[in-house]
């Protein structure tokens, strides 16, 4: 079975160790889960990569926030250029796509305890199912440590982690 991962905000401060933003513990079992998935296909919203670049903005240490931000320009440039260690997908179309997004931010009582980009993952998640919908081989997984988000992933995980 394939399977594809949708990776939140948390998991990405997990994964560079975002000072604040991060327990030591749970980092580990970060990088092992993805270790241990490293054949899957993992996808980062462009809106998380812009809560990520904020929440390394926080970070007091201006040496370990330089570090931190060298790390994710390294890995955003081998991504796009199609090497990995991810596939950055697009908030959405702006002009076909947004409108709709903010209405259904704004009409679904569960997604108003979701901010946009929570919500935007919801959206690539069930997006990326309807794209391998016709494999039943696939299952599509978001990788986060809010509870609420983790819900709305289309295919519930064996062993989540949070």
């Amino acid at each position: 079975m394939r399977t594809v991962f949708v990776l939140d905000t948390s998991y990405l401060c997990e994964l560079y160790r975002v000072p604040g933003f991060h327990r030591p513990e749970l980092s580990k079992q970060i990088k092992e889960r993805i270790r241990k998935h490293e054949t899957s296909q993992f996808y980062v919203p462009l809106a998380c990569l812009y809560e990520l670049c904020d929440h390394i903005g926080d970070v007091a240490d201006g040496g370990r926030r330089h570090e931190i931000a060298l790390k994710v320009v390294a890995h955003v440039e081998t991504s796009a250029a199609d090497a990995g260690p991810w596939l950055i997908v697009p908030v959405v179309d702006v002009k076909a796509k947004l409108p709709q997004l903010l209405r259904d931010f704004s009409a679904d009582p569960l997604r108003l305890q979701m901010g946009l980009t929570d919500s935007t993952i919801v959206s690539e998640a069930h997006r990326l199912k309807e794209k391998y919908s016709a494999s039943l081989d696939y299952r599509v997984h978001i990788w986060t440590t809010d509870t609420i988000l983790k819900a709305h992933e289309p295919d519930q995980e064996p062993d989540p982690l949070l």
